[in-house]
């Protein structure tokens, strides 16, 4: 066994454990938010709750994912998956399937426009989409098209909105480009949350509240920026980091 691991894993649970304890005595509402403690970060909880349910039912090899978004107070939107792990061979076996599915989404313009109206909370116009996504009117509604025949969005009053299906599909999709793109390897984490510690005294999942070139430089004056480099983390990883715990 690893008692360094072990160690730093027991007293993480043992001060998520106090933060708990905080939130639900002694915080304010605002206070929570700021903290993002257990009832506005509930990752833990649920994790603890599926956890157990896995003992007590047997459950192994089992892959979650899940988002809930509320627009209004009548309406909302929820993405959830516990497929197995051992069962995606059976489910993705009609690889053509999955081709058409995603086929439509294939080119930029196509993605843009489903991520603007995704994240919106009302309905847009084509003339919108072409002002804020800088893409000519003729190619919006070309692409309009083309999502609405493939029933990612839909048309309510001369203006768009996501379907259920297209909504999910922009989360899922966008869980892959965080996988890839930004969600850094837990060793390189491991290295700048020292750095962080030390030389802004934040700690790995609390805001910064600096831009990436601020947190460069206090790195560089303090001598850590070298360190880092030395033990093979790049300036893309610390960019990744900066944007974690910013905005993640």
């Amino acid at each position: 066994m690893n008692t360094e691991a072990y160690k730093i894993r027991s007293e993480i649970n043992r001060l998520k454990a106090r933060l708990k304890e905080i939130d639900e005595e002694l915080m304010s509402e605002e206070e929570k938010a700021m903290m993002c403690s257990s009832n506005v970060c509930g990752q833990d909880i649920v994790l603890d709750t599926l956890q157990i349910l896995c003992k007590e039912r047997g459950l192994k090899n089992i892959a979650i994912m899940a988002c809930w978004q509320k627009e209004t107070e009548k309406s909302s939107r929820w993405y959830s998956t516990t497929v197995t792990p051992s069962f995606l061979p059976y489910l993705i076996r009609n690889v053509d399937t999955l081709i058409k599915y995603l086929k439509p989404l294939m080119n930029y313009n196509a993605l843009k426009i489903l991520e603007y109206i995704s994240i919106k909370s009302e309905s847009v116009g084509a003339l919108e989409l072409a002002e804020k996504l800088h893409i000519p009117i003729d190619d919006i509604e070309k692409e309009l098209t083309n999502l609405s025949k493939n029933n990612f969005i839909e048309q309510e009053n001369n203006k768009w909105k996501s379907t259920l299906k297209g909504w999910q599909t922009y989360i899922v999709l966008s869980h892959l480009a965080y996988n890839h793109e930004w969600k850094l390897e837990t060793e390189k984490a491991l290295k700048i949350a020292e750095a962080f510690k030390n030389v802004l005294n934040k700690e790995w999942g609390e805001p910064l509240n600096m831009t990436y070139d601020e947190v460069m430089k206090k790195l560089s004056m303090s001598k850590w920026l070298e360190k880092l480099y030395e033990q093979g983390i790049k300036d893309s990883d610390i960019e990744k980091a900066v944007y974690e715990n910013n905005y993640l």
